[in-house]
Order: structure tokens, then sequence, then C-alpha cells
């Protein structure tokens, strides 16, 4: 039995901001990245979108005194 007080993991919200771009549900992007349906150009807005994320952080982590954290 889980206990109520283990901490929930937090979806990453790229779905979410995908969807509101696009015009559809964060249920169906996350369906489009799992493989259950298929959309070339929501893939893609997600794939830019993580990309740049994960730039974005990099950068600011070498701009830190202590990269390693």
């Amino acid at each position: 039995m889980k206990r109520r007080d283990q901490q929930k993991q937090k979806r990453d919200d790229t779905a979410a901001i995908v969807a509101a771009m696009q015009g559809v549900s964060a249920s169906y992007v996350r369906m489009i990245i799992n493989g259950k349906r298929k959309n070339k150009a929501i893939l893609k807005t997600y794939e830019q979108l993580r990309e740049g994320k994960k730039q974005l952080i990099e950068t600011v982590r070498n701009q830190l005194p202590y990269p390693d954290l």
C-alpha cells in the first residue's frame, strides 16, 4: 500500500505548452510522444521545444559559479 505522504512525481510541462501552441490537449500530445497516435507537426514542435529547454538549462548551468549543481 502506498503512503499518502509520498511525493508525487510531477509531469514535465512541455506537453502542456505544446498542447497550448497547437490547440490540442496535453494528454493527446503525450499519446503522440508515447507513439499511440501520429502527428508529425506536434512531434516536431515538442522536439524543438525540448531541445531549446535543454540548451537553456545548459547555458544557465555554465554561467553558475558552481556548474556541478
